[in-house]
């Protein structure tokens, strides 16, 4: 199961490098991916190799990057997703 948070809204200037250095006190991260552009902010889902990165980052919400102040929370179950299209 990932262990997913969503992070938004994150000035379209800032890269990869500075989301993991932003992050680096979570411990390792399995993958960084840009969501598509929704006007001047960007989404960014960072996956973390474990769910106690996963909890360190999500106790990072609030904090600020770049001028911006982020919101993080747990991506939802795409599980849950799916079904919830399908009815």
């Amino acid at each position: 199961m990932p262990h997913e948070v969503m992070m938004h809204p994150l000035p379209v200037e800032v890269t990869t490098s500075e989301i993991a250095h932003f992050f680096a006190s979570c411990g390792a991260i399995e993958s960084i991916r840009r969501m598509p552009e929704r006007g001047t902010e960007g989404w960014v889902v960072v996956s973390f190799m474990t769910q106690a990165g996963q909890e360190h980052a999500l106790a990072m919400n609030g904090w600020m990057l770049q001028g911006q102040i982020l919101t993080l929370q747990r991506m939802p179950d795409k599980v849950a997703i799916e079904r919830t299209s399908e009815t």
